[in-house]
């Protein structure tokens, strides 16, 4: 089921991140808010603990790595970007830009997963629960 669910789960995360970027600072929106991130939060929180594991990001990660070789190169990410219908290759190198937490052409699980999974705990206790997210994805929308 995993193996189905990933590949939904992953172009519903991205198609909502796509939106919610677009739509950011719209308003009547809270700035300390955002429906888009508490959206995605649930998608990605596959066993609906509340909590974001590492193993749910990593989900999301593999989605991507088309040939399961453990990074993403940019190529790789755009081409599955806009094969889904997700966005334009504008906002899939955006989005792969700031991935990419290394600048080394590649996602990869360590370090850029690693950081991605750091900057949204914000308190450092190893749990990304769903305000620390919110808050997170609002920073990084708006930057």
């Amino acid at each position: 089921m995993w193996s189905i669910c990933v590949p939904l789960l992953c172009s519903m995360f991205i198609g909502i991140c796509s939106a919610g970027i677009r739509a950011a600072g719209h308003e009547g929106q809270s700035p300390g808010d955002s429906a888009v991130a508490r959206t995605l939060f649930v998608l990605a929180d596959e066993n609906m603990d509340g909590v974001l594991s590492f193993a749910e990001l990593h989900g999301v990660f593999k989605a991507f790595d088309l040939n399961n070789d453990n990074r993403v190169d940019e190529h790789e990410f755009i081409s599955d970007w806009t094969s889904r219908g997700l966005g334009d290759v504008w906002e899939a190198l955006t989005l792969f830009k700031n991935l990419d937490t290394d600048k080394n052409g590649a996602i990869t699980e360590d370090p850029d997963l690693f950081r991605v999974q750091t900057y949204f705990d914000r308190d450092g206790d190893g749990k990304i629960i769903q305000s620390e997210f919110v808050i997170q994805w609002v920073k990084l929308s708006s930057s």
